[in-house]
C-alpha cells in the first residue's frame, strides 16, 4: 500500500483528474493520516475543493478533532506529499459514522462480489487515471483502492449517489 501512496503527488497534480479520483485518494489517505483509532470516532464524507468534510460521532470528538485540525492537516498533506487540503470541517453524525464504521467491518466482500462491483464503478475516468501507472501491480492497487472507495461511498448513501448534506 505504500507504494500507492508514493504515486499519489504525481495524480494530483494531474489537471485532468476525475473529481470523483482526486476526492477517493484524499478520503483513503484521511484513513490512513487518523489511523485505527481515531477511524473508529470520524470518518472522511467528501472533498470540497480544498476542505474535506469529516463526520465525528459526538461534540467531545467534533471539539477534540477541531483543536488537531492543524497536525491533522499536515499528516495528511504529508501522506498525499501535496497541499491538497487545506481545511478539515468536522460535523456531528453519530449515525452516520455508526454506519460506515459498521461497512467497514462488514466490507470484506468474496472476490466474485467485489469483481461485479468493479466492473460497474471502474469507468473512463477511473482508467484514464490509472493509465498513467507504469507498473502493473501498482495500477491494480490503484484501481481496487478507488473501485473500493466508490463502492463503499454508494453503500454509505443508500446507493442513490447523494451526498450528505452541508450543516
Amino acid at each position: 500500500m505504500e507504494g500507492v501512496f508514493r504515486t499519489i503527488p504525481a495524480f494530483l497534480e494531474d489537471r485532468d483528474l476525475p473529481a470523483q479520483v482526486r476526492e477517493a485518494i484524499i478520503i483513503s489517505a484521511w484513513s490512513k493520516a487518523a489511523g485505527e483509532t481515531l477511524s473508529g470516532h470520524a470518518v472522511a464524507v467528501l472533498l470540497d475543493e480544498k476542505s474535506l468534510r469529516i463526520a465525528v460521532r459526538d461534540q467531545i470528538w467534533k471539539r477534540h478533532l477541531e483543536s488537531l485540525s492543524g497536525q491533522m492537516i499536515f499528516r495528511l498533506n504529508s501522506i498525499l506529499r501535496s497541499p491538497a487540503v487545506t481545511y478539515l470541517e468536522f460535523f456531528v453524525d453519530e449515525d452516520f459514522v455508526k454506519k460506515a464504521i459498521h461497512q467497514t467491518a462488514s466490507s470484506k466482500m468474496p472476490d466474485a462480489e467485489f469483481e461485479q462491483l468493479a466492473s460497474r464503478e471502474n469507468g473512463e475516468d477511473l482508467e484514464g487515471a490509472a493509465a498513467v501507472i507504469e507498473d502493473p501491480e501498482l495500477r491494480n492497487l490503484f484501481l481496487g483502492a478507488a473501485v473500493n472507495c466508490l463502492a463503499r461511498k454508494k453503500r454509505l448513501s443508500g446507493s442513490s449517489g447523494e451526498r450528505p448534506a452541508r450543516s
